[in-house]
């Protein structure tokens, strides 16, 4: 069996889950996925994958506490109880060493498990066409997000604006305003009259910040019981997407079924937002975060 521990937030879940299913596929293998870190109660994430149309064997979920005796003993005893004590547990680092870190998988006799973020395409680029439909939701919008969502799909220029602050802003990553600007300059000289529709957990901020832009910004507000999700879809609606240094926007923007998006996207080489990151089309320009410089333009 394969067995993919699912990383922290929902855009990580889904790199997880995307390089998992293939190297289950590759292996025509079981599949497990392993929620034990989301399913912590004190964990500020969660499962939301599980909300979409994933298929899987069996998920796998054990006690993970913050308590010192637990970190150092129990912790990993429930955890090689739960996936098994043969099973060889591979790393993200040790497998980008490789070449070919699926067909290394293949080989490999015996169960294996995956930890790791995997956030490149280039992990699960051999079955992206299965992981698109699995990657649909379950349920029905919310009725006040439907209405917006709706707004959205029917307007043949809209650009959905994703502004991470939130976390972000405590930790020195959330990117500085010049770069939502010339993103949307990128944008507007490739589509006539664009639309802004704008997303952030701090739509204020994000107002004052662009308030000199020449553009029409939208920034949709609206009550749901689970906006995170909610939030995502309504990104993924747009015709086109500027999204930030942020997985979550990254799998909006590629969800749109839009054959013909244009995707702009951070892109800095001192950081993991690197080149490898970007997907074969979309446009990638520097960044500076809270106050930090950028490098080199990066254009594609």
């Amino acid at each position: 069996m394969v067995i993919v521990h699912l990383s922290g937030g929902f855009g990580n879940q889904l790199f997880s889950y995307a390089f998992g299913y293939a190297v289950a596929k590759a292996r025509n293998d079981q599949f497990y996925i392993d929620t034990a870190i989301q399913d912590a109660e004190w964990f500020f994430r969660n499962p939301d994958i599980l909300k979409m149309n994933i298929t899987y064997d069996k998920r796998v979920t054990y006690p993970i506490t913050r308590k010192f005796l637990d970190r150092a003993v129990f912790n990993k005893v429930w955890f090689r109880q739960s996936i098994g004590w043969k099973t060889k547990e591979l790393k993200e680092p040790d497998l980008q060493k490789l070449s070919d870190p699926i067909a290394y998988c293949k080989e490999i006799k015996g169960d294996i498990y995956l930890r790791g973020t995997w956030a490149n395409e280039s992990w699960f680029q051999s079955v992206s066409d299965e992981i698109r439909p699995l990657f649909t939701f379950k349920e029905e919008l919310s009725k006040e997000a439907k209405s917006i969502y709706d707004e959205i799909s029917s307007c043949e220029t809209s650009v959905t604006v994703h502004v991470r602050r939130g976390d972000y802003v405590k930790i020195g990553v959330a990117m500085e305003p010049d770069y939502y600007i010339r993103a949307m300059e990128e944008i507007a000289k490739r589509v006539k009259n664009p639309q802004f529709y704008c997303f952030s957990e701090d739509l204020q901020w994000a107002e004052e910040a662009f308030k000199e832009a020449p553009f029409s910004i939208h920034y949709p507000e609206y009550h749901s019981e689970d906006k995170g999700v909610e939030d995502f879809r309504l990104l993924s609606a747009g015709k086109h997407q500027i999204i930030s240094n942020s997985t979550y926007s990254w799998w909006a923007a590629y969800l749109n079924g839009n054959q013909d998006r244009q995707i702009v996207i951070p892109c800095r080489e001192d950081t993991i937002w690197n080149q490898e990151t970007v997907v074969e089309g979309w446009i990638s320009l520097p960044f500076t975060m809270n106050g930090k410089p950028e490098i080199e333009t990066v254009q594609q």
